[in-house]
């Protein structure tokens, strides 16, 4: 199913990009230089292909043809481009040897140059082209030697030995300067072919259902994961292979469908910023069946933001947030969306963290389920708006995370993996959330903070809302975004009744108070509540005396109605992790209640 949307993908983009209708067995490479030579293989000059990006010299886009599918570049290993390649393969060009004053030390890249010229001859046995006999003649005559003799120290030469990877081809002068690798490319996507596939055993494409020539090798996704990460791999005599055949005839997928959608996922990945997000070490990308710029170009701002920017595309934001709460669709319905998560593994592999296959119909009620379960009241009711699955994830961990690669590992793709499937939230994010609130309430010294609900603790209280809302019995009362008085739950009661009296000792010490309850106490008071809440309970009635009578009437009145329900039989000696998120979500939800009611007398007051 994942090469099948992702060859379809590259079959509508191909249809309106022009970039994507490239020869099967070639790319678009940036070519710095050409080097021209005569129809006899003497050195003519050097061509200038680089133009000016921004403050810098870059080379032009050119067509060359790429490496055979499977073929890479690793370590030592000498793998040469056919035609074309940096100049280390293309002249031996090495910056040891030309720093080498005195000559002593022979070149440590004349086995690349050999390696070059010697593909080239390869190519040759078939074509039996003299321009390629006389390429060869000139590379195998010392190359170096005449490009220096015609441009020593000038500042062309000076540019192109300052690189061994600067990227150079080859053309004739007899030939209007053309690129060889333009004038041969007939040829080339001949040989290509016979190098790319099996000719002996043409089977049933599984993607297209079409019969072909087999890959015997998938490519690797250019630039991620090194350039060297496959999405299909065939370890041979590894228990992969069956019935005699090996490697990827185990699973045949035509050469095209290969080509395809490997440049389907580089589009995805390298090419398009709004088509993919990074969640650590895992890449999600994201696209749809038929063309949809309003989900395809927001869906990544939808959870994850923008990290230099994060206001940006607000208005599309909250646009599609709405259409997700009123139930008004903001796409085609018969359109499907697709989610693939990808992290590149050790020896060229890439692991499937995540894929998702939905209807719009489904991936709107799946975005609406999300939203709904993290969506908590605040003190600047923007919540969840500015809270992008990033922010959650991140301010989660212990301590606060600044990236998401020092995450454990797989948590964020996990949890996205959730969100799309409407499943559980994972495990981990509940106790990494409980352990950074105990860790937030025992040693938060500074007083700003200490004061205020900020957004962190929006976060994680959200995280816990959503994670118990999740996984609740039919049976359990789901928890709500603001205060439910009617929440009956012992840990949920003990956390309003904590915030009651962490609020009751600020207004009887007032701004001298060094450090409150929750500052002592919240670690034990959420994790075994009767070794704390009898002490507690004897300083609050201390705490009632020092305050006015009507601040008394009220916290008095709010301290019994929230006792009231608290069982008779005792206060739990322990509660679970999962009581200790209802502790928390209760504590929140009474601090903030309380925080709102006193907003509102002072307004009051001013007001009359």
């Amino acid at each position: 199913m994942i090469l099948q949307a992702l060859n379809d993908y590259y079959v509508r983009k191909s249809e309106t990009q022009a970039s994507l209708s490239i020869p099967e067995g070639f790319e678009e490479k940036e070519i710095s230089f050409f080097v021209v030579i005569d129809k006899n293989g003497g050195f003519v000059k050097i061509l200038d292909n680089r133009e000016l990006d921004g403050k810098k010299l870059k080379g032009r886009l050119c067509l060359v043809p790429s490496l055979p599918v499977g073929i890479k570049r690793v370590g030592k290993k000498i793998v040469p481009n056919l035609l074309w390649d940096s100049c280390d393969y293309a002249l031996g060009l090495s910056l040891l040897n030309e720093n080498d004053q005195n000559g002593l030390n022979s070149n440590p890249n004349q086995e690349k140059l050999e390696g070059f010229w010697n593909e080239i001859e390869k190519f040759n046995e078939k074509q039996h082209d003299c321009r390629l006999t006389t390429l060869v003649k000139f590379l195998k005559s010392n190359p170096l030697d005449a490009i220096k003799q015609k441009y020593f120290d000038s500042d062309l030469w000076n540019a192109l030995k300052s690189s061994e990877k600067n990227v150079i081809g080859f053309s004739f002068s007899d030939d209007e300067f053309t690129p060889l690798t333009k004038l041969l490319e007939k040829e080339i996507s001949d040989y290509r072919k016979n190098k790319d596939c099996d000719q002996t055993n043409s089977s049933v494409c599984l993607v297209t259902g079409e019969k072909g020539e087999v890959a015997r090798l998938h490519g690797s996704i250019p630039k991620w994961g090194g350039g060297m990460a496959s999405l299909v791999s065939f370890q041979k005599k590894s228990g992969y292979d069956s019935y005699g055949k090996e490697q990827a005839k185990n699973a045949p997928v035509s050469t095209t469908v290969t080509t395809q959608y490997i440049k389907a996922l580089d589009l995805l990945i390298n090419k398009q910023e709004f088509s993919n997000c990074r969640i650590g070490k895992t890449t999600i990308c994201f696209w749809s069946k038929k063309e949809d710029p309003n989900l395809e170009e927001n869906f990544g701002l939808l959870f994850w933001g923008t990290k230099d920017n994060p206001d940006k595309n607000i208005l599309e934001l909250k646009q599609m947030l709405q259409s997700v709460k009123t139930g008004i669709s903001f796409a085609e319905i018969d359109n499907k969306f697709f989610v693939l998560g990808l992290e590149p593994l050790s020896k060229g592999r890439a692991a499937v963290r995540i894929w998702s296959e939905n209807s719009y119909a489904e991936i709107q009620k799946k975005i609406k389920s999300y939203f709904e379960d993290i969506a908590i009241d605040s003190e600047d009711n923007i919540f969840p708006l500015n809270m992008y699955l990033r922010t959650l994830v991140l301010e989660s961990g212990t301590p606060p995370k600044r990236s998401t690669e020092d995450l454990p590992p797989n948590l964020a793709a996990d949890l996205m993996r959730a969100i799309l499937n409407g499943s559980a939230f994972p495990q981990r994010i509940l106790n990494s959330a409980i352990i950074r609130i105990r860790a937030e309430c025992s040693r938060n010294k500074d007083e700003t903070r200490r004061d205020n609900l900020n957004n962190i603790d929006c976060c994680r209280t959200a995280l816990l809302k959503a994670y118990l809302n999740r996984k609740k019995e039919k049976t359990e009362k789901e928890i709500t975004m603001s205060l439910d008085s009617t929440n009956t739950n012992q840990a949920y009661r003990l956390g309003r009744l904590f915030a009651a009296f962490e609020m009751l000792q600020r207004k009887a010490i007032g701004k001298d108070i060094n450090a409150t309850i929750k500052d002592r106490y919240y670690g034990a008071a959420s994790s075994t509540p009767c070794t704390v809440f009898p002490q507690l309970f004897k300083l609050h009635l201390h705490h009632l005396e020092k305050v006015d009578q009507p601040i008394k009437n009220i916290y008095d009145n709010l301290i019994q109605d929230i006792m009231s329900e608290i069982s008779p039989d005792g206060l739990p000696a322990n509660l679970s992790l999962e009581d200790q998120a209802r502790f928390a979500i209760g504590y929140y939800h009474q601090k903030l209640a309380i925080a709102e009611d006193i907003k509102k007398r002072v307004e009051n007051k001013t007001g009359a």
